[in-house]
């Protein structure tokens, strides 16, 4: 007989927006949300300048402060922690 595992998947997105739209002088709040059965964090890649970022919990909260009219493309991602 084996001994008996569970396996360890990764923490899933349970709500990102794919495109935030976002005028200069603006202050953009977005709340991304992901799910695991294990402790994990998120992290933001490609973080613009002005903004920034808190989580707790299942929710991650980010906050730009938006200075500049050029386009940025921001990754966010969700790791376990083991």
């Amino acid at each position: 007989m084996f001994p008996l595992s569970t396996a360890n998947f990764p923490p899933k997105f349970t709500y990102v927006p794919t495109l935030i739209e976002a005028n200069l002088g603006e202050i953009v709040f977005v709340n991304v949300t992901a799910t695991d059965n294990n402790s994990f964090s998120f992290n933001v890649l490609n973080i613009p300048q002005g903004a920034s970022f808190s989580s707790a919990g299942g929710l991650l909260n980010f906050t730009w402060n938006v200075t500049s009219s050029e386009k940025v493309k921001i990754y966010l991602t969700v790791c376990s922690i083991m």
